[in-house]
């Protein structure tokens, strides 16, 4: 009995505190990539475009 109390109180520590903590820290790596890949990327055309102008 005591080892299953135990063990409780380690899945509560994990799911109210460490994983909380995780996810965010995720969210936050994917938001930083959603950010990159919205930039638009040089392509060949844009390359051409600027070689005119200049």
């Amino acid at each position: 009995l005591h080892a299953i109390k135990e063990e409780l109180e380690t899945n509560r520590y994990v799911v109210n505190e460490k994983l909380p903590k995780e996810i965010e820290s995720k969210m936050a790596v994917v938001a930083d990539l959603n950010r990159v890949t919205d930039i638009a990327a040089i392509d060949k055309n844009d390359i051409v475009e600027l070689q005119q102008k200049v």
